[in-house]
């Protein structure tokens, strides 16, 4: 992980976000009070949802062992009632 003073990423924050968004690579911005990452907010969410999902007892079993299951078995977001 690429590291840089915040002091000088601040002068440059435009090209640091492009490079994050587009290399999906985060950046360690430091400073006297405190260490701090930046990375996409894409990358974000998804580890938002994968720490969700391990929270839910079971749920990682399930999903691994339906990768076996037919698609028979499955369906569409359309089909399902609400």
């Amino acid at each position: 992980m690429q590291t840089i003073p915040i002091s000088n990423a601040r002068s440059d924050l435009f090209n640091i976000a492009n490079s994050i968004t587009e290399s999906h690579e985060p950046i360690m911005l430091t400073s006297k009070k405190g260490n701090i990452v930046m990375l996409a907010a894409e990358d974000f969410a998804a580890i938002q949802e994968t720490l969700y999902i391990h929270s839910i007892p079971g749920l990682v079993n399930d999903i691994k062992n339906s990768r076996n299951d037919p698609d028979s078995e499955f369906c569409t977001r359309d089909e399902l009632e609400w």
